[in-house]
This record gives C-alpha cells, sequence and structure tokens, in this order.
C-alpha cells in the first residue's frame, strides 16, 4: 500500500467483541447500521421510519452527516427519530470518507450500510437477517436480494447473480451485489483499512473485490431492503467505468488471456451502458440486470 493510499484510509482496528463503558463491559452490538447523509432529510425521514419498525435489540445505527443546510439533521434527530441514533458531523469529504467514519465509529460484529431513502422490506427484516446469519455459522460476508422501485414506483428485483461466473470474468460484466443487501463483520473491513477514498465512485466495488479474494460470498435468500436506483454511479457511468477497471488491475491483476478477457467485457459492458443510457432509457437500470415484479 502506498503512503497517499494509506493517508486516504481512515478506518482504524478495533479488536474483541467487547467495548469499554465506564469500568464495566458490555456485549458489543450484533449489528451497525451506517447511514451516511449529505442535504438529504426527507430521505433520511423514510430511512429512519423504516428502521423505527425493527426490532432495535442488539442494533445501533450511526449517521455521518456531512450537510451543509445546517442543523436540519441533528434537530429532525432530537425531535422525531423515534429511535437511538448515534449522530456523527463530517465535514464533506465524499461518501467513502462519510462510510469510513461510520466504520471506526461502530461497535456492531456486522456492518451494514444503509444510504438515506433506502428502505428495509418489511418489520421482520432485521430478525430474519440476524437468523439467517446464525443458521450459516457467523460468515465473513454475506448478501441477500434487493428490491428496486423506479420513478414509476414499480418495483425492480436484481436478476440472479452468479459468483463463480462472473468471478471467471473477473467481474468485469459490473454485476456485483448491492450495499442495501450486504452485511460484512466489522472486523474484515478493519482488516482491509476500508473503503480507498482515492476512489469517486469506485470504493464499494473496490473493497468488494478485496472482500472477496479472502472469503467466499454466503447468499441469504430473501429480499433485505429497497432502494431506487440512479445516483452518481448512473449518473457518471464513464467514471465508473473507469474506476471498475483501475480497481480489477489492482486488486485481482489479471494477465496473459485473462487481462485481455477483462478489457473485453470492460468495453463491452461500457458500449451496452453507453447505448443504453443515450438511446434507449436514461437514467434507468440497465437493461437485464433487473427484473419487474408484478405489473
Amino acid at each position: 500500500m502506498t503512503s497517499e493510499r494509506e493517508h486516504n484510509r481512515h478506518t482504524r482496528r478495533v479488536d474483541g467483541g467487547y467495548m469499554e463503558v465506564g469500568d464495566s463491559q458490555r456485549v458489543a452490538p450484533w449489528l451497525s447500521i451506517i447511514t451516511p447523509v449529505k442535504d438529504a432529510l426527507t430521505a433520511l425521514e423514510r430511512t429512519c421510519e423504516s428502521l423505527a419498525s425493527q426490532d432495535p435489540a442488539g442494533i445501533e445505527w450511526l449517521i455521518v452527516d456531512s450537510s451543509t443546510d445546517g442543523d436540519e439533521v441533528p434537530l429532525f434527530i432530537r425531535q422525531r427519530a423515534g429511535i437511538p441514533v448515534t449522530y456523527i458531523h463530517q465535514e464533506p469529504r465524499g461518501i467513502f470518507a462519510a462510510m469510513n467514519r461510520g466504520v471506526t465509529e461502530s461497535a456492531g460484529h456486522y456492518v451494514y450500510f444503509l444510504n438515506a431513502g433506502d428502505t428495509l422490506m418489511s418489520s421482520e427484516s432485521l430478525t430474519t437477517l440476524r437468523h439467517a446469519l446464525a443458521a450459516n455459522n457467523s460468515p465473513p460476508w454475506a448478501y441477500a436480494d434487493v428490491e428496486m422501485v423506479d420513478d414509476q414506483g414499480r418495483s425492480l428485483a436484481s436478476a440472479p447473480w452468479d459468483h463463480a461466473e462472473e468471478r471467471s470474468r473477473f467481474f468485469a460484466r459490473g454485476y456485483f451485489p448491492c450495499h442495501q443487501g450486504t452485511v460484512v463483520r466489522g472486523s474484515v473491513i478493519r482488516s482491509l483499512g476500508g473503503f480507498d477514498t482515492s476512489y469517486v465512485i469506485g470504493g464499494d466495488y473496490d473493497l468488494f473485490l478485496r472482500i472477496d479474494r479472502l472469503y467466499p460470498p454466503t447468499h441469504l435468500p430473501f429480499t433485505l431492503a429497497r432502494f431506487s436506483p440512479g445516483g452518481a454511479s448512473s449518473e457518471n457511468w464513464l467514471t465508473a467505468l473507469r474506476e471498475f477497471h483501475r480497481a480489477r488491475r489492482l486488486s485481482l491483476r489479471p494477465s496473459g488471456w485473462a487481462a485481455a478477457r477483462e478489457r473485453v467485457d470492460t468495453a463491452w459492458f461500457g458500449g451496452k451502458t453507453a447505448l443504453y443510457h443515450s438511446l434507449w432509457a436514461p437514467g434507468r437500470p440497465l437493461h437485464r440486470a433487473v427484473r419487474r415484479i408484478g405489473r
């Protein structure tokens, strides 16, 4: 790791499963939910309402606020949140710096990123998640299905993801689990140094590649969360494409035929994305990346 990349990573290692509280110890939460937010109070309210319906036992919620709109978020938390929140203010340095700050301050065995506006599927979602992780011997990382809601209010679900197939192609076709469906042990994220903040868009993809090199994923067969597609990766897809390619070269280091195939897949995915965004449905999810639920 270069000194520049070391400087860009802000998490610290936290050992053990307990945290000090005065002169006593208490068992750490099983889950830390981290929500970065910047000038998105209405979206944050939706996430808060969803979390308020869950069983709060063993769960901590951390909001990392980089807003420029004054005291709106802390005022909302004091007056209307309805559930315990750890509020953290951080100057705007990008979403991955905010996510790293959340990891730094978290104490849960697992870490789960739920952005402002994202919601859980039902009031039993986190209880189902906890039981599923226990049934799978608490894997280093796991992913469940997610559902997307488009601008017409229609429900879309991610197409089935074949880990072995995508891994054989160096994940160059742009398919990897959404963070709204993914949980990772906090110790795993810390041991890898957290998110590399030199990425503008591809920091979560880069971390996914580094985790996947060490541990196989566990698929949890239920739908965990809902979110609206789009955002920075859709609006700045060319930057995302370049950063994904860079992350693959740094983490997977393909060579020979594998490197050629990775470049072909990168070009294929880039061409498909360009055609889709310019000719078919600007701003909507990629064709075949999702399937519609119902009518």
